[in-house]
């Protein structure tokens, strides 16, 4: 028999497949601002596989931080700073907005 291991993508919210083997190595976690003079971030860059991954946004003068989004414009955060274990290659937006 052999074992299988769900991962449940907590990002997300859902179930995102099962694996007989999960993948290693390394994930590439992509940042981008919106818009881009709205704020800074940092947390950007390769890491081994399922790290737990901390992300900040700080905003620019003037701007007010709206949340991290998922690739699918799903709301993952309202909190500046967001942590979570990277299951896989993703990209987050941070997003701002002028009050």
């Amino acid at each position: 028999m052999q074992e299988c291991t769900v991962f449940y993508d907590c990002c997300a919210g859902a179930y995102n497949g099962y694996s007989i083997e999960p993948e290693t190595g390394e994930f590439e976690l992509i940042i981008n601002s919106d818009p881009e003079d709205g704020g800074t971030t940092t947390g950007a860059g390769d890491y081994e596989a399922f790290s737990e991954v901390t992300v900040v946004a700080t905003p620019e003068s003037g701007f007010d931080f709206m949340g991290w989004y998922d690739q699918f414009n799903n709301l993952l955060s309202s909190d500046e700073t967001f942590a979570f274990t990277l299951i896989q290659n993703t990209i987050l937006t941070a997003r701002f907005e002028e009050p």
